[in-house]
């Protein structure tokens, strides 16, 4: 602002020409300006900046807007912008405050959404404030002015006193310059804060003047086309000023034809209650051409190329968010008309019949180029290929099917990730593979994904903490991140909230505390730093910021079953306007085509099998949308409920042919085994005629045998005395010999020591101690006589040698004992010397030796240590000597008494070998004799066994005669159950997997047209196909109805759907609570759990029931929100751990037990997901006629007849168990022949069972026959009563239609049964039954009638007058 003194300046300022808007006053040049004068160039560099969002580009409008919001906020004014989505009031807010100086002033953002608290505000202001230095007073960081940014200032809801809370503290805090500290309760002073306000002008909750009044308003106006074809041009000057000629010169046409087709959907495609995210703004616009700035000047170089880009990212931005062929005709034809009047080009010729563009056709990488695909086959083998990958990477066990439909959408959904800030809104019904997409797509970027679990204690906290491990996986770690939220994980409105400030800011307020902070900005400042960032406090957590932003990209998948999505578009507007949004159809055909091939293509005619059910699934959404026309409720029927009928198809089929082949085989082999026992008796018969002349030889033979062991066992007996008599005296002599060889040793123990010892001695000497023996010339005397010794010992002879005078010579050892020493093994010779072999003559030379005084050791010892070993040893062998010729005779003496006992030995041999030979030959006959008499034994005992089993196999057959032929029977029955297996089990199929929910009437007409289905498409089926024929037994419904199960058809069928659907949990419409009396019964004996929704250890039951495999019944459920509670029982997974399955009860990981069941009954119409109803059994245990017709007849029966009823009750009950008693005995007889090894007429515990199971068997036939001819004769005397039943029966549904005229008549079954019986009872009693009959209907009707019409409204007295009191049912 500027102040003129008009005192000094004279000032005349002439008005421009135009609107006074056009116009700024330039206060230093003092005259009137236009806005563009103000305009900056534009300058970007487009290979930095990808996000076109992003981008600022300045037009009068955008330089008025933020002069004036400037100018005001500069001078401390609080400052409101109200204008339309898209005309850029963030952005210019935004850009304001990046510009003002940091040291002066800091900023604050807050995003307002339906769901936005007082408390919530003040916690998020409260953490950015600091304390003023010196005061009490808090205000912006860092001593600064704080600017508060309010986005979407309008969005809270007003609570029921018509305020706004959010305004209303934003109020206080205004005037009051303060609020009160909700922990304190102190007031608490806050100076220094400006306020920016954003918001639209309507279609929000109006905010009150009295806060108004603090904001200077700033109305921001829609962009002109010639605005946006301004900014647009600019921008795509910029961006295409590499690419080639042809390209940009259509660029201006581009931007002219992406602003009409953007108005066109403006204007056109208006939001309805069903088209609730029709809603365009700019942002669309920008997003078409962030679209088309993907490709890359080597691939885009001609014109038509461009057109087909363009083309392709207005489907991507518009059409895609379409629900129905006619919005998509309308885009099409609007593209064709801008196509030919602005682009002058022809729509037929430039674009292909598909067009795709995407970026995963090439090598993984971040510089993917966006390329054109024209053919949808070359996409589908490409994506494939990926696929293949995709599952090896994440080892899942489902298969991805590449249809058409899935092609497609995973090519879009890839697309939207790989643009900056790109987000996802998947609208579609359950079912329709959102997130197996997302997950492939997510792949296909080589991004992460992130997703929370849900479970029982899943709250604020649990949310915040895995956006706080999102944050940090995305920002600091720097991972581009899919954020897949499904709708059922929203089970708090603030977690649409927190959603909503991630898609807006990137950020989630108050999301960190302090102390959590604190390692963030920690592990940002390197980060920071190598990016050129600066490093306090809020530029770190800015950064962390944006690269979160950037990182995450959010896909919601939204279910559009219901008013929740609706609810939360209108509550949260940045699901719509901040995400792209892609809208999933009904599958196509083509889809569950390929589908239904990939899972029937091992079997025959499975052409025919997918194209049935593709009908049937088509004839069911057409029944639904009847039924919901009808009767105005509503039931789902998703690509989740074709994925499970198809799954049920292949269950049921193949449980139904293990049943049919396990019957089989049991009949196969019990017939076998009659017609071999026929064929083994014949046999028998032959083999008895052939054993007795083999009994009767095999007798003679044993008696000669036993002969001949006799006459040798007496030839035997001779030979073993003989041999024990000699060896007494061998015995004898060899005791004679041991004690001569005992005197033997006992003399030579004198002399062996002192051998002993000489040789220990020589053993001593070494090759030295020889040879200083060997080196004496002139040797002692006592060596001398030593070595002289040793010489005459080892046979060394004298030699001459010369004397001291001449020509004299004498004989000498001398030099012999030098010779012998010279040997080398001389010592070892020594020692080996044989002593036993010395003969006389050389004793007789030692003996002067051995006199000699000279030759004893102690002498030698002193001239030679060696000679005194040698002279040991030859005075050890001289004693030897004769010590061992003292002993010579007893020697030889020995030596003959051994070599006699030798010889005896050697006799005695012989003897006892001849006497073995005997011995042997008599175990020869011996054995020979066992065999015979085993032998004879053997044919002894084969005889009475045949006898035996001839007896028994005769009276087998006879009494299996008749089980036979039944078996046959059978068997034929279950051949010609083969051939229309298919065709029954499809069928029974379509019914559990569909029709649970639907009435009987409803039922009925399906199925009749299911059945000409059938024989359309050649499919084999019974004729007389009923669902309890084929997965049924009549016993087993027999035993149902006597536990409470009403006998309609309806109501046998949702038994059927309840035990022998592949799922464990249901969920049943029972208004009558004949269901709930009925499950009570039936799953008694197996410890049933009886619980409501609001017990308080529901969770606890739960889990122990699923670990044990106990059924659990919940009782009431009066709204769906209640079934949140088994959410993650329900819709998790069940996962398998080291072999054993898991499921999620409450927060814990239980092991499924096998046998675990859940019910949950209803008595209201309680409007199911359609995220559960493909996933529980929904079953309508409405009452029917038929069912109430019979439960009424047993009434007046037993009111009027309580012996016949009683009777025929009993008879019910002991026919039922008879007959379950003779299948029994049936499966025992069949089971125990097809288990029999070998020949079962061996086996007396087998032969005794059947006989006695035959037994049982004709006594319970015969008992049935009576039974059931005395139940005929009951049911025809009961049947009289019929007329009354019937008539009643009308009356009830006469009465319960009433509802339909008004939701307040409501009657319950058990009120009207006791009306009924309360009627007879008044009904005069005379003993005839066509009186009672007769006068029974009035009192009815006179009962009902004024009980409703009392009650009733007057303005609906008339309708109840005729239609119960004269109903035309009657």
């Amino acid at each position: 602002f500027v102040v003129l003194d008009p005192r000094k300046v004279k000032l005349v300022i002439s008005l421009p020409d135009g609107l006074i808007y056009d116009y700024y006053f330039d206060k230093d040049k003092l005259a009137w300006r236009h806005w563009t004068d103000m305009m900056p160039s534009f300058q970007i560099d487009p290979e930095i900046t990808t996000d076109i969002l992003s981008v600022v580009v300045p037009t009068v409008e955008s330089i008025r807007t933020g002069y004036l919001l400037e100018l005001l906020v500069t001078h401390d004014q609080n400052v409101l912008l109200v204008g339309p989505t898209g005309t850029g009031k963030t952005v210019n807010v935004k850009d304001l405050l990046n510009r003002l100086p940091k040291g002066k002033y800091s900023s604050i953002f807050l995003n307002f959404s339906s769901q936005t608290t007082a408390n919530q505000i003040q916690d998020q202001i409260d953490s950015k404030l600091m304390r003023i230095p010196n005061t009490e007073i808090d205000g912006g960081a860092n001593n600064t002015r704080g600017l508060i940014f309010i986005d979407d200032l309008n969005m809270p809801e007003t609570e029921k006193y018509g305020a706004q809370p959010p305004i209303e503290l934003l109020r206080q805090l205004s005037n009051q310059r303060g609020w009160y500290d909700r922990k304190t309760r102190n007031f608490k002073s806050i100076e220094g804060l400006g306020f920016i306000g954003a918001m639209q002008a309507k279609g929000r909750s109006p905010i009150t003047s009295r806060y108004l009044s603090h904001y200077n308003v700033i109305s921001v106006m829609n962009f002109q086309d010639e605005d946006l074809e301004t900014i647009f041009n600019k921008l795509m000057d910029v961006y295409l000023q590499n690419f080639q000629a042809p390209v940009r010169l259509s660029s201006n046409q581009i931007v002219q034809g992406s602003i009409k087709i953007y108005r066109t959907m403006l204007e056109e495609m208006l939001p309805t209650p069903t088209r609730y995210h029709y809603t365009f703004n700019l942002r669309d616009l920008s997003m078409i051409f962030q679209g088309i700035l993907s490709v890359s000047p080597n691939h885009v170089t001609r014109r038509d190329q461009f057109i087909r880009v363009w083309v392709h990212e207005c489907r991507r931005v518009f059409q895609d968010r379409l629900i129905n062929d006619e919005d998509r005709n309308f885009f099409e034809n609007s593209m064709r008309e801008i196509l030919k009047n602005i682009l002058g080009e022809n729509y037929d010729s430039i674009l292909p019949p598909f067009l795709a563009f995407a970026d995963f056709l090439g090598d993984a990488g971040n510089d993917r180029p966006y390329l054109e695909i024209s053919n949808l086959n070359d996409l589908r083998e490409i994506l494939q290929q990926r696929v293949d990958e995709f599952h090896t990477a994440v080892s899942s066990s489902n298969t991805l099917i590449l249809f058409d439909y899935a092609v497609q959408h995973a090519t879009r959904i890839s697309r939207i990730l790989r643009q900056p800030a790109g987000h996802a809104l998947l609208m579609g019904l359950p079912g329709s593979g959102r997130e197996a997409l997302t997950r492939l797509a997510t792949f296909l970027n080589e991004y992460k994904i992130f997703t929370v679990e849900i479970k029982k204690s899943y709250g604020i906290f649990e949310w915040r903490e895995d956006l706080r491990k999102l944050m940090r996986q995305a920002g600091i770690e720097n991972s581009p991140t899919v954020f897949l939220l499904k709708d059922f994980q929203i089970v708090n409105d603030n977690f649409l909230e927190d959603v909503n400030n991630l898609l807006n800011n990137g950020d989630v307020p108050n999301l960190f505390q302090l102390e959590e902070l604190k390692p963030i900005l920690t592990d940002m400042v390197p980060i920071a730093r190598e990016n050129g960032r600066q490093s306090d406090r809020q530029s770190l957590y800015n950064f962390f910021i944006e690269r979160c932003k950037k990182n995450i990209h959010v896909v919601y998948c939204a279910s559009t079953a219901g008013d929740n999505l609706r609810n939360s578009l209108r509550k949260f507007p940045s699901l719509v306007n901040c995400c792209t949004i892609d809208w999933f159809d009904e599958w196509p055909r083509d889809a569950l085509e390929a589908v239904g091939k990939v899972s029937f293509f091992r079997m025959e005619s499975s052409s025919h099998i997918v194209e049935a059910c593709l009908e049937i699934h088509s004839s069911v959404i057409e029944m639904s949308r009847k039924f919901h026309r009808d009767t105005k409720k509503r039931f789902f029927v998703s690509p989740a409920s074709y994925l499970r009928f198809v799954e049920t198809f292949k269950f049921l089929l193949n449980s139904k042919k293990s049943e049919i082949q396990i019957s089989q085989q049991r009949y196969k082999l019990g017939i076998e085994k009659l017609l071999s026992t026929a064929e083994t008796v014949k046999h028998m018969q032959t083999t008895l005629q052939e054993l007795q002349p083999q009994l009767l030889q095999t007798s003679a033979e044993t008696q000669e045998i036993l002969i001949s062991i006799d006459f040798e066992n007496q030839e035997a007996a001779v030979a073993r005395n003989f041999i024990l008599e000699e060896e007494k005296i061998a015995h004898k002599n060899a005791m004679e010999a041991q004690e001569i060889k005992k005197e033997c040793e006992f003399q030579l123990e004198t002399v062996l020591p002192v051998l002993k010892e000489s040789e220990e001695a020589l053993k001593v000497l070494n090759r030295n101690d020889v040879y200083e023996i060997k080196s004496l010339k002139s040797p002692p005397q006592g060596v001398k006589l030593v070595m002289e010794a040793v010489c005459i010992l080892m046979g060394h002879k004298p030699l001459q040698v010369e004397t001291s005078i001449p020509g004299s010579k004498i004989f000498s050892y001398w030099k012999s004992a030098k010779k012998m020493l010279g040997e080398i093994n001389f010592l070892q010779s020594l020692l080996d010397f044989d002593k036993d072999a010395v003969s006389p003559a050389v004793v007789q030379k030692l003996q002067p030796y051995i006199g000699n005084p000279e030759f004893v050791p102690k002498k030698i010892r002193k001239v030679s240590q060696a000679a005194t070993s040698l002279c040991l040893w030859v005075r050890a062998i001289e004693k030897y000597y004769h010590v061992s010729e003292a002993v010579k005779p007893k020697r030889a003496a020995l030596k003959r008494a051994e070599e006699d006992l030798a010889e005896f030995h050697r006799n005695l041999q012989e003897k006892k070998q001849a006497l073995t030979l005997i011995e042997e030959k008599i175990g020869a006959l011996t054995d020979r004799y066992q065999e015979m008499l085993t032998k004879k034994k053997n044919l002894e005992d084969q005889v009475e066994k045949c006898q035996v089993q001839l007896e028994i196999a005769k009276k087998l057959i006879g009494g299996l005669s008749g089980e036979k032929e039944r078996w046959l029977d059978s068997a034929k029955e279950l051949i010609g159950r083969v051939k229309t297996i298919v065709g029954d089990v499809l069928l029974s199929s379509s019914i559990i997997s569909y029709l649970g929910p639907y009435t009987s009437l409803y039922r009925s007409e399906i199925i009749s047209s299911w059945i000409k289905l059938m024989d359309s498409k050649e499919i084999s089926f019974s004729k007389e196909f009923q669902l309890e024929n084929v997965f049924s037994d009549p016993l087993i419904i027999r035993n149902w109805h006597l536990l409470g199960l009403p006998t309609d058809r309806g109501s046998v069928e949702n038994g059927i759907m309840i035990y022998r659907s592949n799922l464990k949990f249901n969920l049943m419409l029972d208004p009558q609570g004949q269901a709930n009396a009925w499950i009570k019964k039936m799953e008694s004996k197996k410890n049933l759990v009886t619980m409501t929704f609001s017990d308080a250890d529901v969770i606890r039951k739960l889990e122990n029931s699923v670990r044990f495999g106990h059924a659990v019944l919940i009782e009431d459920l009066t709204d769906g929100d209640s079934l949140k509670l088994i959410y993650p029982l329900i819709l998790n997974p069940v996962t398998k751990v080291r072999g054993i399955p898991m499921v999620t009860v409450g927060d814990s990981q239980v092991e499924l037990h096998d046998d675990f069941k859940l019910f949950i009954t209803t008595k209201q119409d309680v409007e199911i997901s359609p995220n559960i109803s493909s996933k529980i059994n929904l079953l309508n245990f409405d009452v029917t006629m038929e069912g109430l017709e019979d439960q009424l007849l047993g009434i007046v029966v037993t009111e009027e007849r309580p012996d016949l009823q009683e009777e025929k009750l009993k008879l019910q009950v002991e026919n039922s168990q008879k007959k379950m008693e003779l299948k029994k005995i049936e499966d025992e007889i069949l089971e125990a022949m097809a288990t029999a090894q070998g020949n079962f007429l061996e086996n007396e515990s087998l032969i005794s069972k059947l006989n006695e199971a035959k037994r049982a068997s004709s006594e319970i036939r015969i008992f049935l026959e009576k039974s059931e001819k005395t139940e005929q004769k009951i049911d025809e005397t009961r049947k009289q009563y019929s007329p009354i039943s019937r008539t009643v029966s009308h009356l009830f549904f006469c009465v319960k239609d009433l509802s339909l005229v008004d939701p307040m008549y409501q009657y319950s079954i058990e009120f009207f049964i006791q009306l009924f019986r309360t009627s007879i009872a008044d009904s005069e009693k005379n003993g005839k039954f066509r009186k009672t009959a007769g006068i029974s209907r009035q009192p009815l009707r006179s009962s009902t009638f004024p009980r409703n019409f009392d009650l009733a409204f007057r303005k609906t007295q008339n309708f109840i007058r005729l239609h119960v009191v004269h109903p035309s049912s009657s």
